[in-house]
């Protein structure tokens, strides 16, 4: 029977002291944080007045940021936090357990950081081609820059990259281990993955192919892109689109759409310049051996990323880190260089607080009066009703019933078909009250001394 205990397991892991700040406590912090300014950024570029062909492709950008950040937390931080947990008080038993759960999470997740980290990269191409476009052939890209092409291309990015990565999905499997005292599994290598083949296509062959000359090709056009910028005779996009105009030339109304985003691909580029040479030369130092050794008869326990297994952990926290950071930093970036992006984002604000506040003091319908006064037509000679308006400016309807002298007061703001709905109801169960007295009158008015209440004849 194996000996191999949690604590032995762990050891061979040899975490580093920085491991589970790291990865448990600032890289989910990061993580929530990027997902939730990226669902910001989401819907400001839904906005009707910044909706064009590049927004539509930043839409793409920043699902794939959201979905890696997702991806990372769930392949790192469960790990991180089991181990931690079982140093301070879990069970062996609870360890085994809460094992199979966080296998089951590093499973799921690890093949769909794949892909959304190669549609990061892709759509980051597209954008900047396209913004490219905008001042090197604004006339073509007017022809073509149509929002329906913009969606068609930014489903058919994700199609692609799961047909590529269709194979990854059956990369791992899990291997029960039955001579353990506890039962549970290890995660190995498929029979596909474990040749020598397909190691080097997966460690080589995709990286050079889907990855990295498509980020060096990105980052090439770059200094192109910012000597167009600075060299175009209409840097700034509206007067273009007014000379356009002028002369009877192709209206380059989407083209001008497209240029605003301009400052916010430019940001977007150099960081991403910055973050993939960052990430690529330490990938490109880690696996510079080309002695390819097939993982064939080694499988693993804890669910962790062993391409930086026989490296420094410093390497790997870079490589996490510097990946994470440029998902994570889209909202920032649009708020900082998107000019159209940042007034926009200010207005959906403003409009919202204003919605907010006036959510408990909306005025009332402007045809309040006239619907109750159909509905009391037919019971006036039973009870009494007023309609006034308060200092809040809301609508409210008191029924003097008597001679019981009660006085029932409702107010509504949501919709005038509650409003008729309650008034109704109170109608019917007044329905056999008696005539009413001007002496109960005024003990009715008494009780409520805060309400100026007009009187009006009864007949």
């Amino acid at each position: 029977m194996e000996t191999q205990s949690p604590v032995d397991l762990i050891n061979d892991r040899n975490p580093d002291y920085y491991d589970f700040p790291c990865y448990a406590i600032i890289l989910p912090a990061i993580a929530t944080l990027g997902v939730f300014g990226n669902a910001l950024g989401f819907f400001v570029m839904f906005h009707p007045e910044m909706r064009s062909f590049s927004s539509m492709l930043i839409h793409g950008l920043l699902v794939s940021d959201s979905v890696y950040l997702i991806c990372v937390m769930l392949c790192r931080t469960p790990v991180s936090w089991l181990m931690h947990w079982f140093s301070i008080s879990t069970s062996e038993p609870d360890f085994w357990k809460l094992l199979d759960y966080v296998q089951r999470l590093y499973l799921g997740a690890v093949t769909f950081k794949e892909i959304s980290w190669c549609l990061i990269v892709w759509y980051t191409v597209v954008i900047l081609t396209e913004q490219l476009c905008v001042y090197v052939c604004p006339v073509k890209l007017s022809k073509w820059s149509k929002l329906a092409s913009a969606v068609k291309i930014t489903i058919t990015i994700p199609i692609l990259a799961l047909l590529i990565h269709l194979l990854s999905f059956f990369k791992f499997t899990r291997i029960a281990v039955n001579y353990h005292a506890f039962d549970h599994k290890m995660i190995c290598l498929s029979e596909l993955y474990r040749s020598s083949k397909f190691q080097v296509y997966d460690t080589y062959i995709y990286m050079i192919i889907f990855i990295f000359i498509p980020a060096m090709a990105a980052c090439a056009s770059v200094p192109k892109m910012l000597y167009a910028y600075k060299t175009s005779k209409y840097p700034d996009m509206t007067a273009y689109n007014r000379t356009a105009h002028l002369n009877q030339e192709i209206p380059l109304g989407r083209v001008f759409k497209s240029g605003r985003s301009t400052h916010i691909v430019l940001a977007l580029s150099v960081v991403f310049f910055a973050c993939q040479l960052v990430t690529m030369l330490i990938y490109l130092e880690v696996v510079v051996d080309l002695d390819v050794n097939p993982l064939s008869a080694k499988c693993h326990k804890l669910p962790v990323d062993r391409t930086f297994e026989n490296q420094s952990p410093h390497l790997q926290r870079a490589h996490y880190f510097v990946s994470v950071l440029y998902a994570a930093i889209n909202f920032p970036l649009f708020l900082i260089f998107g000019k159209d992006f940042r007034a926009t984002f200010l207005k959906l604000c403003s409009k919202l607080r204003k919605t907010y506040a006036s959510s408990a003091t909306r005025d009332p319908p402007h045809y309040s009066a006239a619907m109750c006064e159909g509905l009391f037509e037919e019971h006036r000679r039973r009870l009494q009703v007023h309609l006034w308006m308060d200092n809040y400016s809301t609508t409210h309807i008191m029924i003097i019933s008597y001679p019981t002298t009660v006085v029932h007061k409702y107010q509504w703001s949501d919709s005038d078909l509650h409003a008729f709905n309650a008034v109704k109801t109170l109608l019917a169960s007044a329905a056999t009250l008696s005539h009413p007295e001007e002496k109960a009158l005024s003990r009715a008015q008494d009780s409520c001394p805060e309400i100026a209440v007009a009187r009006t004849s009864v007949t």
